[in-house]
């Protein structure tokens, strides 16, 4: 038997197989992708049959995934007592209910928030400009104990000074609602607040994940009579708590589709495909 020129055939019949594989998955993503844009212009005909206008980009332009995991957190205020004292130091007292002062500063708490804001003085003194006020800001609250490797952050000019803000994300996904605002003048720190929650681990079952055309089904069905904005703007997948207004010392993540719409409502719906 001739083995080099069975080679030769063997070597010739897999690089057949290779195109063959290469054409199909070529055709199989142009199909996928073709239905995905069939189905995205339809729900766009549907919301416009409803007066409401809507991006077709939002639908199939998105950081959108099929599955994602529930993430466990556990709050930055293991209790309102501990957090006042790491905030303001160990001579804190309790003024009133949900409330610590000392002679230079005070903290407020509402369930899962915090508000510290000094009376006169800075709570931390430092020069501060604009080139090193995100730094200065993430200094500070990673000494209250908040873990900041997972975040964005804003620089805002104010009359006084700046205003910089963090907000929370698990990878690529923000958690809605979770952001800490730090207020600074030329000579410090003068006030925090907002609320945060550092990652404890990720649940190992994953959810898959509603696709938003069947999304916006949905919110449309949860009207239900309701007054219909005129436009959709923007449309995110991320995390929500889905939890009420008390104190959590830890919490479950759960994916969610934030929509805004131009009215400047924001409506979460639960994005997991099954529950």
């Amino acid at each position: 038997m001739d083995w080099h020129k069975a080679k030769t055939i063997l070597i010739v019949y897999f690089v057949i197989i290779n195109i063959a594989l290469l054409i199909y998955l070529i055709y199989s993503n142009f199909r996928t992708e073709g239905l995905r844009t069939q189905v995205a212009e339809q729900v766009v005909e549907l919301l416009k049959n409803k007066n409401v206008d809507i991006d077709e980009k939002l639908l199939t332009e998105n950081n959108y995934t099929n599955e994602m995991r529930y993430i466990y957190v556990s709050n930055v205020i293991k209790d309102y007592e501990s957090f006042a004292k790491e905030a303001l130091g160990e001579d804190a007292y309790s003024a009133e209910e949900n409330r610590f002062e000392t002679d230079a500063a005070y903290v407020n708490f509402e369930g899962d928030g915090f508000e510290i804001r000094t009376y006169d003085l800075p709570l931390i003194k430092t020069e501060i400009n604009r080139s090193n006020a995100q730094k200065c800001a993430r200094d500070y609250l990673e000494d209250l104990g908040m873990d900041m490797k997972d975040s964005n952050a804003s620089v805002t000019d104010t009359p006084e000074g700046y205003d910089v803000t963090f907000y929370e994300y698990i990878g690529d996904f923000e958690i809605f609602g979770a952001k800490v605002n730090v207020r600074m003048k030329s000579d410090g720190i003068y006030a925090v607040y907002g609320n945060w929650y550092n990652q404890k681990g990720k649940d190992n079952n994953k959810s898959s994940i509603k696709d938003i055309p069947g999304m916006l089904i949905e919110y449309l069905n949860s009207k239900n009579g309701e007054e219909l904005p005129d436009k959709i703007l923007n449309i995110r997948l991320g995390y929500s708590t889905f939890e009420t207004d008390d104190f959590h010392e830890s919490l479950l993540l759960t994916p969610v589709w934030e929509i805004t719409d131009d009215k400047n409502n924001v409506v979460y719906i639960d994005a997991r495909e099954t529950v």
